[in-house]
């Protein structure tokens, strides 16, 4: 191979790999296009160019096997062109496996190439032999070209090329493949974008520059200080004679002249400077950003040929392709995406012979889309396939032993969709390449939260079956509520408050133990955020109640707040890792003014909201009495499950037991330190802190030692059950102990009946 040496920071290996990025997505999506519509010369042509543009790069880095084989498929687009041949479907899965022999050089480091090129060179020489010879009869299509995927929701390795730029957008400036790596660090950023935060720096320099020349204000004003000061003096020595005080009004009539001239420079430098700053920083986040079409490449070649392996006839369509999203959301979404898809194709869509026989078009639909949505970016993906039976589920947990059939038979659809998101949960009955592993719903959710967002899922039987998943446009900057409570300053999401509202005293009426407005005519609790976030409430006497109203539907709720004090463009940054895991607080920001401010976590305020409302509880100092005052076991329950949460309250409220929730270990961990509790029951696997390390946190408390603590979980090996006995567990059941009471017998034996 040639010398790959530095080229403008790259080498010519890295710069190869760069613009075989661009040309493989061309290539596949041409060939995808090609398959569904005539082979025309405006969609063969750029195919040509694509193909032609590889073999010359290719020669430049001593790839000579790429070289022949971008020369065979070169030829085979140029008979198409000239009408020598058609591209049969046999011919375009030959090209994609030329394609996929392109995307996996690209993949590889240098020092694998040598190794790569000799094992590789008898099925390279094959396929061009392929390329070479007459075009294949398109009888029937061929096995498909897809390597079955682990059970893990990966993408196959010739689908899971990440986010290739279109040949057709800007050349980029900065790039790396995720695959290769060559540069640390780096990204990618359109010309464009580094031209327009070019200018801005120049500009900016500029600014900067006039902002130091105005230092000449400060010796003017010295200058004339003194004058002004030697003017003084000589009224006092001639007792203000009409000589030194003349002197004096010209002294002052200067200084003003001067301070008001130098104060209009230093005001427009100042104001362009902030102009300038605000424009760069807008570029430098759109860096950030990248259109929703460079993390989808992949899908439409996965989606042909998975559904040519199940026998399916499916239609891939894409809406919102230019919706921009953020960078590292873009590609933290590629796993949970390709796992919904395929859980759309192996789950959701029928056969052909079975959507004839149903009424429907043969030719299902998929359809991926993206928008942005009340400042949130919403991400759908939508099959016509024959949805979730609800009954197959009931049944499932019910089997599975998760809950009774009293307690199954009053679930909604809602709560047995919720199953499909718990860990090794699958309503299929055979597991297959595909699906049916019981791996995959369960990380999907937990990497959506991971970027701050959440996933939900609705289907409607022989209608078909819809994800949803909601998340922040950007995690760097967001538009914010400044609230001041308890005599401190907060920030809030505007995206995610339902509204802010000034709350009429006559309109706030105690309801068993609640205080309570209408809105739209629904009745939505209050409780003040002090009481939530700790502090001392304001006492102000005013008629109208500042309140911010976050949660949808039945679940909303309002917090009455001291102050709605404006909102604010913030800088988010994560908090220090010192800090650990802080209740109701996200992260934090810096105010243009300097000040800092906590951002709060919306989704764990709503959950403490609903914690604190359930069962009619009463509010403030009222409630402090009221549990001083009882003399029942009171339990803690964690799980993030709703079902499984309900499930062991309701079980445990009929013997008699006083029942609390939390929604996940942090959660959990902040109601413990808050409340009064007899015994814990605790899952394992939850997000943002696991039960095993809520376990550890609670018994590095002394006041937490002789606490009981029951783990409940899925997990039934062996060594699960060592962690959590290791970890300070009482005990460890599974959760199908829900059905012979084992459970109700362990709390028993740890701190007794209910009194």
């Amino acid at each position: 191979m040639s010398d790959t040496g530095g080229y403008g920071g790259f080498s010519l290996l890295e710069l190869f790999r760069l613009e075989a990025e661009s040309h493989c997505a061309a290539l596949s999506e041409g060939l995808l296009a090609l398959e569904k519509g005539p082979a025309d010369k405006s969609v063969v042509e750029p195919l040509m160019r694509a193909a032609h543009s590889i073999k010359g790069a290719a020669r430049i880095v001593g790839l000579d096997v790429i070289v022949t084989l971008a020369h065979a498929m070169e030829e085979c687009f140029l008979a198409a062109k000239d009408g020598r041949e058609i591209l049969s479907s046999s011919r375009v899965d030959q090209l994609l496996k030329a394609v996929d022999v392109l995307d996996e050089v690209r993949a590889l480091a240098e020092p694998d190439l040598a190794g790569w090129t000799q094992s590789q060179s008898a099925r390279i020489t094959d396929l061009v032999a392929q390329l070479k010879s007459p075009p294949p009869a398109s009888v029937a299509p061929p096995a498909p070209v897809v390597t079955p995927p682990p059970a893990a929701p990966v993408p196959p390795t010739p689908a899971a090329s990440p986010a290739p730029m279109a040949a057709s957008a800007p050349a980029p400036v900065l790039a790396q493949s995720p695959a290769s790596a060559p540069i640390a660090g780096s990204v990618r950023v359109a010309t464009n974008v580094m031209n327009r935060m070019l200018f801005l720096a120049g500009e900016s320099t500029v600014e900067a520059a006039r902002l130091q020349s105005l230092r000449d204000l400060l010796r003017g004003v010295k200058a004339r200080e003194r004058a002004l000061e030697t003017a003084l003096q000589s009224v006092r020595e001639d007792r203000g004679s009409d000589r030194s005080l003349a002197a004096l009004v010209q002294v002052a009539d200067e200084m003003q002249v001067a301070l008001a001239d130098q104060s209009a420079r230093f005001d427009e430098a100042f104001r362009r400077l902030e102009q300038i700053s605000g424009a760069l920083y807008t570029q430098v986040l759109r860096s950030r950003m990248r259109p929703f079409s460079e993390g989808i490449t992949a899908f439409p070649r996965m989606v042909r040929d998975i559904a040519r392996e199940l026998g399916k006839s499916v239609d891939l369509r894409i809406q919102g392709e230019s919706v921009e999203v953020d960078r590292d959301t873009l590609q933290k979404l590629e796993s949970p995406l390709t796992h919904m898809i395929r859980n759309s194709l192996d789950h959701g869509i029928e056969t052909p012979a079975e959507r004839t026989a149903a009424g429907k078009s043969p030719d299902a639909v998929i359809t991926l889309s993206a928008r942005h949505q009340s400042g949130s970016l919403i991400i759908e993906i939508r099959d016509d396939g024959r949805g979730i039976d609800p009954e197959i589920v009931r049944r499932k947990i019910i089997d599975r032993g998760m809950v009774d059939a009293p307690t199954a038979a009053e679930l909604t659809r809602a709560e047995l969709l919720e199953f499909l998101f718990l860990p090794g949960f699958s309503t299929k009955q055979a597991a297959t390449t595909l699906s049916g592993r019981g791996v995959g719903l369960d990380i999907v959710q937990s990497t959506v939260r991971e970027v701050s967002g959440a996933v939900s899922l609705d289907s409607e039987l022989g209608r078909g079956t819809r994800f949803t998943i909601r998340l922040p446009v950007t995690r760097s900057v967001i538009r914010a509520a400044l609230l001041r409570i308890a005599g401190e300053l907060y920030a809030v999401p505007l995206a995610r408050l339902d509204r802010i509202a000034l709350i009429p005293d006559s309109d706030i009426q105690p309801v068993q133990g609640r205080l309570q407005f209408t809105l739209d005519n629904d009745s939505v609790a209050l409780i003040p955020a002090a009481e939530i976030l700790g502090g001392d409430q304001s006492q102000q006497d005013r008629q109208v109640q500042p309140a911010i109203i976050i949660g949808a539907g039945a679940d909303r709720c309002g917090l009455t707040v001291d102050q709605i004090c404006g909102e604010e463009d913030l800088v988010v940054r994560p908090l220090d890792s010192r800090l650990g895991s802080v209740p109701h607080i996200a992260a934090a920001a810096i105010r243009s003014d300097g000040t800092p401010v906590f951002v709060l976590d919306v989704d764990d305020l709503l959950r403490s909201l609903k914690k604190t409302l359930q069962g009619g509880r009463l509010l403030g100092t009222a409630a402090s009495h009221a549990a001083a005052s009882r003399t029942r076991r009171r339990i803690l329950v964690v799980d993030d499950s709703i079902t499984v949460r309900e499930v062991e309250r309701q079980l445990l409220l009929r013997r008699g037991y006083e029942v609390d929730v939390a929604v996940d270990g942090r959660e959990g961990y902040t109601a413990l330190r808050a409340g009064r509790y007899d015994l814990m029951v605790t899952d394992v696997d939850m997000p943002r802190m696991t039960g095993i390390e809520l376990i550890r946190a609670v018994r590095k408390e002394a006041k937490f030692a002789d606490l009981p603590i029951i783990i409940v979980s899925y997990k039934d090996r062996e060594e699960d059950r060592l962690l959590g006995l290791e970890a300070g567990a009482s005990a460890y059941l599974t959760k199908s102990s829900f059905q012979d009471d084992s459970l109700i017998r362990m709390v028993e034996d740890l701190i007794g009946a209910p009194t």
